[in-house]
């Protein structure tokens, strides 16, 4: 079963998928060390060279800021930036600030929603970015190595009805056990949501996308 919302089971895959991308001096911007979200953990050997930006002290990040700015003069191989530019008020701001911190020819990774409920820190969550916008602002200073499509008509449809099953202020018995039977689906979901995946352009739960800097 999808323990979590779709979104999340395509972006630990996809993250997975590039351990053996993520090279050199690694910034995740907005991770956490321990009890990240979802099941993807920072690999061990990795562990040396994953540099934590975030804003909560109590999180002990090896970088302490509130985005837009970097407050860093150090280069980095590799920018992760996952889940995070839906919340930040000025974009075009931080890009500039990734480019100057990122290595000539690092990669930078990003994933963020297009199709998908607000986060639960709702009052945060500013944005939902098309195909075309993101494409806008990226290749002015990145070039593009892979954009995937994450999820299809089904992900969308499972992801909108969990957020809505769960997000009551009073959840009853009977929406609890919706809830359950939901999640006893999912796999089932997974399988009709991989049969359609291939016409998300208009549908998806969001975008992951892979950038050179130029």
């Amino acid at each position: 079963m999808i323990s979590l919302t779709f979104r999340r089971y395509y972006l630990d895959k996809l993250l997975t998928e590039n351990i053996s991308n993520f090279k050199g001096k690694i910034l995740d911007i907005g991770g956490v060390k321990k009890n990240r979200r979802g099941n993807f953990q920072i690999p061990c050997f990795l562990e040396h060279n994953w540099f934590i930006l975030n804003n909560n002290p109590n999180l002990n990040p090896d970088i302490l800021a509130t985005l837009p700015e970097i407050p860093t003069n150090e280069k980095y191989n590799t920018i992760i930036l996952t889940e995070v530019i839906e919340y930040i008020p000025d974009t075009l701001f931080l890009l500039e600030e990734i480019n100057r911190v990122l290595m000539p020819e690092g990669h930078l990774f990003i994933s963020t929603p297009f199709l998908h409920p607000l986060h639960g820190d709702k009052e945060a969550d500013l944005y939902r970015f098309t195909e075309t916008y993101l494409m806008k602002i990226l290749l002015k200073d990145f070039e593009l190595i892979k954009f995937v499509r994450m999820g299809g008509l089904f992900a969308v449809i499972y992801d909108q009805i969990r957020t809505y099953l769960i997000s009551k202020n009073t959840i009853s018995f009977s929406t609890l056990i919706a809830a359950k039977v939901l999640k006893f689906t999912s796999l089932f979901v997974l399988f009709l949501d991989k049969m359609t995946i291939n016409k998300n352009e208009y549908v998806n739960t969001g975008f992951w996308i892979e950038l050179r800097k130029k």
